[in-house]
């Protein structure tokens, strides 16, 4: 049988003092009795675990406003290193490009002889008074002492309709004798070097 366990309670104190002491079911406490009509005290109270729990809520919520202040400054860090970057960017795009960077268009320079521009010059002579094929004026140029090429260079550079000037050494033929459309033609392109395009349009136009 198991010993039976004494209650907790007031008892007369075992050293014999006459009053009531409280025993806690397991020892003597030092509470003795409150006189009569005192309200006598009841066993003393545990502590409640609500303080640990209040502390405990009150540290995770700390724990958690440093580490929402860790990542918040990260951010403010991220975005302040990267704001520099764009001003650079935008910085470097504004200014002007330096004179090395700039393209600089040269015009060509003239490489046009004396000797050519007197070519071209007597040529526009010779188309004046009349109506020269190109190989006809090249050879004339040549007649006046102009080497090949200047006499070349100047009946290609100056502006002239080369049917035109067949059409005006037709009707030059013309004022000194009757020609057919066709001798006229032949005439234009034997005797005067135009081409048989240009010579059978000069005829046309030349009224023959």
């Amino acid at each position: 049988m198991s010993t039976p366990t004494t209650p907790a309670g007031w008892y007369p104190d075992p050293a014999g003092t006459g009053q009531q002491r409280y025993f806690d079911g397991t020892n003597w406490t030092d509470q003795d009795a409150p006189p009569a009509g005192a309200v006598v005290p009841g066993p003393p109270p545990k502590k409640s675990n609500r303080g640990k729990i209040i502390l405990g809520a009150v540290g995770a919520v700390v724990v958690l406003l440093i580490v929402g202040a860790i990542v918040g400054g990260g951010d403010d860090t991220n975005k302040g290193t990267a704001a520099p970057t764009s001003s650079t960017a935008n910085a470097a795009a504004s200014e002007p490009p330096s004179p090395s960077a700039q393209t600089t268009t040269t015009e060509p320079a003239d490489t046009e002889t004396a000797s050519q521009r007197n070519a071209m010059r007597k040529a526009q002579d010779y188309l004046d008074m009349k109506g020269f094929s190109r190989s006809g004026l090249i050879t004339q140029l040549e007649f006046e002492g102009f080497s090949t090429s200047d006499a070349t260079y100047a009946a290609d550079h100056i502006t002239v309709d080369w049917n035109e000037q067949a059409t005006r050494a037709g009707k030059t033929y013309l004022e000194m004798s009757g020609f057919s459309r066709a001798g006229l033609a032949g005439q234009l392109e034997q005797g005067d070097g135009f081409t048989p395009e240009q010579a059978a349009y000069g005829a046309e136009h030349a009224g023959a």
